[in-house]
């Protein structure tokens, strides 16, 4: 896979993406579904933290997003 199969040319432009999506995203988000949005991010942070000490990040996110 290449950066451009996630409308990206570079890890660092897939970054900024999210992260001006994200702002777009979050100022339309009442208190209780921007709260809501962290959590889960928290939750994913821990997921792939754990994925990536067991060296199955990039086969698990792929086997969930790609194949």
């Amino acid at each position: 896979m290449s950066w451009e199969d996630f409308d990206a040319s570079s890890k660092a432009n897939f970054r900024s993406q999210c992260t001006t999506r994200w702002g777009e995203v979050r100022s339309n988000l009442e208190s209780r579904e921007l709260e809501d949005a962290h959590e889960q991010c928290e939750e994913t942070s821990l997921k792939i933290a754990e994925l990536q000490a067991n060296g199955e990040d990039c086969d698990h996110l792929r086997s969930l997003y790609v194949e």
